[in-house]
């Protein structure tokens, strides 16, 4: 698996202009290429996910999609595209955290919804506008398990940054924690469950993509 979300394209643009520089002795133009390089490749960095091999633990919990800090949790909130009665976790990503998204659990994508509009203020605090009416412009995904639980992610676009790349389309299934595409320069991620899943995870609490624990699906459920 490649350690950089960076394409191959770009690398190849870079081998090129330094291959050129080095042609006009161009030393310090070569240095500082380099420094770019490196500096756009820590940025979009990929992680190696620790998977956990537990089948039956796996199946019953929600790990965090994103690399970030929970900004809020809230219960019982209704919502136009992902249903009523749900539980909401806001996810804050810094410009520089780890871009990429991965597979809260094991599931098929139901849907895929994209909106575009302006951007919101990832740093601007608190709860997110309530979207029992209206959605906010944003990329939905609604994801269901194989005991029929569904699961919505949304994605929130920030003035510094730009829309999700994601490469699952409705009817693909994906392995919890596997990667499927990335948030360059982050945003807001918002998670939406039923609300008989138990939260593990409190707010401001820092959570790793692929690793910390978002969820727990009660035994009542």
């Amino acid at each position: 698996m490649p350690r950089s979300f960076l394409s191959r394209f770009v690398n190849i643009v870079f081998s090129m202009i330094l291959f050129m520089l080095w042609l006009m002795d161009l030393f310090f133009g070569m240095f500082l290429s380099i420094l770019t390089w490196a500096g756009l490749y820590f940025l979009f960095r990929r992680k190696k996910v620790n998977f956990q091999s537990d089948v039956a633990f796996k199946r019953d919990v929600l790990f965090a999609p994103v690399e970030g800090v929970v900004e809020s949790i809230r219960e019982n909130v209704d919502h136009c595209y992902f249903g009523k009665d749900l539980t909401e976790v806001k996810i804050v990503m810094n410009p520089w955290s780890e871009m990429g998204i991965y597979m809260p659990i094991s599931s098929e994508v139901q849907d895929f919804h994209f909106k575009d509009g302006k951007p919101i203020f990832r740093y601007k605090g608190g709860r997110p506008k309530d979207q029992h009416e209206k959605m906010l412009d944003s990329i939905a995904l609604t994801l269901r398990d194989v005991q029929g639980r569904n699961v919505g992610m949304q994605f929130l676009k920030c003035f510094v940054g730009s829309w999700p790349e994601i490469s699952l389309m409705p009817g693909d299934r994906g392995k919890q924690q596997a990667n499927f595409g990335y948030f360059p320069f982050g945003g807001t991620v918002l998670l939406y469950m039923p609300s008989k899943y138990e939260i593990l995870v409190d707010e401001k609490e820092k959570v790793i993509a692929g690793e910390s624990l978002i969820a727990g699906a009660t035994a009542q459920e």
